[in-house]
């Protein structure tokens, strides 16, 4: 058959260190990739952001009050002089000279005085504390993250997480002393963070150049992991205390705006301290400090408790938006800072006991929405709408505050950001479709039987000139009948020990008769079809300044684009997750080269879902789990960049799959059918890998093509090749 091609080449951009899904917990790598991405997204000197920590929401705050702030200063220059007067010792020896991490831990406990000081003389004034937060000095170890993927990413910790906890168990409003052996704090419990630098040199805010700084990489690190762990986050603050200096950073899906520096622990500059720590800790609400509005917990439910929690969430704070309440971990959720942020949930509608999946993501202003996209192919197929292609639910679409003010970054930086940028909308898209990850196979049958499907729907989409363009072991799911049930039962209370009687939901996954699977997530699905105009434009960054914009960082080039649907913007460079990237997509996004997309890089990076999936499932087997195994499988899907990705595979794919994936086929060992899975699609991504670069000169690489190494087989040829494989594969998995 003909194979269709995206409509018109694209410039390839680097992805983010967001979309690495296995085990990208290198985090050098990750805040260079930072570095680089947040280049032409950052605004300084925005003492508009510094006032949302200093002007109180409410006006009966404890931050609002002038005598407690002036009780407060005074206790902090009496009872930690000495505090104050060792942190200005530490700065002197640090610009001096000394080594910076020896003086930055040596200051951690001086701060830490201090920061305990606040609360104990706030709460001397015997005021109602309306949340309760503290700031952990936990700088050594890291906080645990509850990634649906992988449980051990973001292995690092702020100096001081600002970490939701319980209230205390004696009356008054100190928080207890955490234990954390006991509770090993969360990145779901972080709104905020608070960072330390014992030199001024390493402040955020660039003193000569617009260069991203390291310190403000690592907050940017910090921001992302916070964002991913709190899906219903909507933006994050972070303190940096350089020296004796301390600003304030925002980071959103668009960038990060800081404020400007200040001394602390001046005349003028401790108030403003005392302030901004209250704020966090103890005065500002969850939306204050950037949580979804249309989000809240259900009752009994919190970010600290062991159990994951559970939401309401709303399309808009109308009382009669539809809703939904999700359940356990998200099935999904993203490591971006700036990019979509998606989060996929096991939900059902508020209104009834139906269940849902619920994606919860951002998109371009400027793009298609993703339901009329999938109103698109609907309209596309006609009556030939067939299994393996997720439908949405009508109540879905763009998330609202109040009608017409849509959620947006715009919003969210009214009075703070006069940059122009690529604004980004939330959204939602509930799936007819019900599913559960694809590595959670109950047997190498519906395995086989699922990706099939999928690969099916896939091909029959081409045939419609319709690419999918982001396969990734996220986006296919085995098709599985969800019954809701509910019953009431007796809970108890973690911390005074008190039983209250609660209504406990959950979804039963039934299994099906037939073994299917379906693909979700369409929006960045190419369309291509006539007419097409050929423009002139410019080609954005995401998030970058257009070309209008009397700003820092315009970077646009300009070539023709065929302009065919909305769903294609300018700019968007190459959509995917990395790790199942097709080789050729990867080699253009490191050499910045043109490229076409085609119904091959789908079907290629369908082979690294099949791959990741295999030892996914391994992985979650505690009889499969070997040390050796997860090696070989991050040897696979990990990698701090596109160069060390593209280097791993041409490592493995180097020698046959008894060498570089004995492990994996150890622990298939008399499977047949998954054995034969595994080598069949080891070989086909093998064969379609061997591209040979012309020249490894960089000057040349820029508009180097690709050649094929001799004895590789067409894809035409070696596709059929590979579904008539795992087709037997099938057969051998159900006895015939």
């Amino acid at each position: 058959m003909e194979w269709p091609t995206d409509a018109s080449p694209f410039i390839a951009r680097a992805p983010q260190s967001d979309t690495w899904t296995t085990a990208s917990t290198e985090t050098s790598g990750i805040r260079a990739d930072l570095k680089k991405a947040a280049l032409d997204k950052v605004l300084y000197n925005q003492r508009e952001v510094l006032d949302r920590l200093l002007v109180p929401s409410a006006p009966g705050a404890v931050s609002n009050d002038a005598v407690i702030i002036t009780r407060i200063v005074d206790a902090l220059r009496t009872k930690c002089a000495a505090n104050i007067s060792k942190l200005r010792q530490i700065v002197a020896q640090a610009k001096a000279g000394g080594d910076k991490d020896t003086c930055e831990k040596d200051m951690y406990p001086h701060l830490n005085e201090i920061f305990l000081t606040i609360e104990a003389s706030c709460a001397s004034a015997g005021r109602e504390r309306p949340y309760f937060r503290q700031l952990l000095l936990f700088s050594s170890r890291s906080l645990l993250a509850d990634d649906p993927l992988v449980p051990g990413s973001f292995p690092t910790s702020p100096d001081f997480p600002i970490v939701e906890v319980p209230p205390p168990r004696s009356s008054g409003s100190v928080t207890d002393v955490y234990d954390v052996a006991a509770r090993p704090p969360r990145w779901r419990q972080c709104p905020a963070f608070l960072e330390v630098k014992s030199s001024p040199a390493d402040s955020p805010i660039p003193s000569r150049n617009s260069s991203v700084q390291d310190t403000l990489a690592q907050g940017a690190d910090y921001a992302r992991a916070i964002l991913s762990s709190r899906p219903f986050q909507l933006h994050v603050y972070g303190v940096f205390v350089t020296g004796l200096s301390l600003c304030v950073g925002m980071f959103d899906r668009r960038g990060i705006l800081l404020s400007p520096e200040f001394d602390m622990f001046s005349d003028s500059g401790i108030p403003d301290m005392v302030t901004i720590i209250l704020r966090l800790t103890w005065d500002m609400s969850p939306v204050d400090l950037g949580h979804d509005p249309t989000v809240t917990l259900l009752p009994n439910h919190t970010y600290y408790d062991l159990e994951y929690p559970r939401f309401l969430v709303k399309m808009s704070l109308h009382p009669t938006a539809a809703t939904w309440k999700t359940f356990g971990l998200p099935l999904w959720s993203s490591h971006s800072l700036f990019g979509r942020g998606t989060s996929v949930w096991r939900a059902v509608s508020g209104s009834g006991t139906v269940p849902q999946i619920l994606k919860n993501a951002w998109r371009s202003a400027s793009r298609r929405s993703e339901i009329e996209i999938y109103d698109k192919i609907k309209a596309t197929l006609g009556d030939a709408v067939f299994k393996g292609i997720a439908t949405a639910h009508a109540a879905s679409g763009d998330v609202y505050y109040e009608p017409g003010q849509r959620v947006t970054v715009s919003h969210l930086r009214r009075g703070l950001s006069p940059l122009a940028f690529v604004d980004a909308v939330l959204y939602r898209i509930a799936l007819n479709e019900f599913g559960k990850p694809i590595w959670r196979y109950r047997s190498p049958s519906q395995f086989i039987g699922a990706i099939l499907s999928a690969l099916a729907a896939s091909e029959e989409l081409s045939r419609h000139k319709i690419l999918h363009r982001d396969i990734s072991a996220g986006n296919v799911l085995i098709k599985v009948l969800p019954l809701y049930h509910s019953q009431f039962v007796m809970k108890m209370d973690e911390e005074t020990g008190r039983q209250t009687m609660t209504l406990r939901e959950w979804i039963e996954e039934a299994e099906l008769d037939t073994n299917e699977g379906f693909l979700i997530d369409f929006e960045f699905a190419s369309f291509a079809e006539p007419p097409t105009q050929v423009v002139s434009q410019p080609i954005l960054v995401p998030g970058h300044a257009s070309p209008e914009a009397s700003s820092q960082g315009k970077h646009c080039q300009f070539q023709d684009v065929p302009i065919i649907t909305p769903d294609k913007e300018p700019g968007d460079g190459i959509t995917g997750t990395t790790v199942f990237m097709a080789a050729a997509l990867l080699r253009a996004i490191r050499s910045d080269l043109k490229i076409t997309r085609t119904f091959a890089h789908d079907a290629e990076s369908f082979g690294y879902v099949i791959l990741y999936s295999l030892y996914k499932h391994a992985s979650e087997d505690p009889q499969g789990a070997s040390a050796s195994l997860l090696a070989e499988f991050k040897e696979f899907f990990s990698a701090k960049d596109v160069a060390g990705l593209l280097g791993n595979r041409g490592t493995l794919f180097s020698t046959g799959p008894e060498r570089s994936m004995p492990h994996l086929l150890a622990y298939l060992e008399g499977d047949v059918a998954l054995t034969m899975c595994a080598v069949m699609t080891f070989n086909f991504l093998q064969n379609m890998y061997p591209e040979v670069e012309v020249s490894t000169n960089p000057l040349v690489m820029r508009s180097a093509v690709f050649v094929r190494s001799l004895g590789a087989v067409p894809f035409d040829e070696m596709y059929p090749r590979w579904i008539e494989g795992l087709r037997e594969a099938a057969r051998e998995a159900s006895g015939e």
